[in-house]
């Protein structure tokens, strides 16, 4: 069994990183600067609207006309607040070719001086390039061999500097009038960026997410400084918390929120059929790279605190 430190052990490049995806459907990485930057304003943002929309609203308002408020429908899809179980909120920006779906609703100025819009559109484009790439190279390291097998591609790269930058696809080279694609790999459908707050703290456990998997082809997740992802690796069958990474870190001392550098990447459900499909990796098998399958993960049932995390996921029709 390999050592839980090496398995959760946050990568700086995203060779290692789809490496370590590959094996275990799971892969923690140290996102650059500017991506930082821009999960720290959402997280902000998206903090502030929970609090106003939620806690401090008005006595004779319900529940109900908030979400009506604040929630669309188009195209059989969810957009904006909603409240997917008791223990937990939700806002969702649907983007598609880019942008936020059309009748994509927003806080009014009265609730977040338009905050969570302009970070959203900001964050976005950060992590979108950044699971393009991360796709690219997945393709790229699952290739032929000379006996017909297939293999994990060996790189002398894994100690080059940290940085993703080297594979980032670059939204400038996109024409955004046209069908949004990873870089000529996939079409794209609608891909969601949500907020998720889960405020109901007790004693007792309580159902917060249970075990699923989620259906785009790769998914990342905010790390928090309130232990709650849990993700069950496909190699090993053991339920891994990333989360403990993160509080780990010395950086949360003097971090205005509760929002670290760090992100977790999960294989989709979409992922191994979209591999295994195209061209360079016809007939990979399945015991080769179990991280291919879909990853499994929940929130365990019992939070220290409010935990809001931040999530994106890349999606075909």
């Amino acid at each position: 069994m390999e050592d839980i430190i090496e398995i959760l052990q946050p990568s700086d490049s995203i060779e290692m990183a789809c490496k370590n995806l590959l094996l275990h459907s799971f892969a923690i990485m140290r996102v650059n600067s500017e991506t930082w930057a821009s999960l720290k304003s959402a997280w902000l943002a998206s903090k502030q609207f929970f609090v106003q929309t939620y806690s401090t609203r008005r006595q004779e308002e319900t529940e109900m006309s908030m979400i009506t408020k604040y929630r669309k429908i188009n195209n059989f899809n969810l957009l904006g607040f909603n409240r997917p179980s008791p223990h937990k909120l939700l806002f969702r920006v649907m983007f598609l070719n880019g942008k936020p779906d059309s009748t994509q609703p927003w806080p009014g100025v009265d609730i977040d001086g338009g905050a969570l819009k302009e970070s959203s559109l900001r964050l976005m484009p950060c992590l979108h390039d950044l699971l393009c790439a991360f796709l690219a190279e997945i393709k790229r390291q699952v290739v032929v061999v000379d006996d017909g097998q297939r293999d994990v591609e060996n790189d002398d790269g894994y100690g080059q500097e940290p940085s993703y930058k080297k594979c980032k696809i670059q939204l400038e080279e996109v024409n955004r009038d046209t069908t949004w694609t990873t870089n000529g790999l996939v079409d794209l459908s609608y891909c969601p960026l949500d907020y998720f707050y889960y405020h109901d703290i007790k004693n007792e456990p309580v159902e917060n997410c249970s075990e699923h998997i989620d259906r785009g082809l790769l998914i990342c997740i905010s790390l928090t400084n309130v232990a709650g992802l849990e993700v069950l690796s496909r190699k090993d069958g053991i339920w891994y918390c990333p989360e403990m990474v993160s509080i780990c870190e010395s950086h949360y001392s003097d971090n205005e929120t509760g929002c670290s550098d760090l992100i977790c990447i999960l294989s989709g459900d979409q992922l191994r059929k979209e591999v295994c499909n195209a061209e360079i990796t016809s007939g990979v098998e399945e015991e080769r790279f179990p991280g291919l399958n879909a990853c499994i993960h929940r929130v365990k049932q019992k939070l220290s605190a409010c935990r809001l995390s931040i999530t994106y996921e890349i999606r075909q029709p």
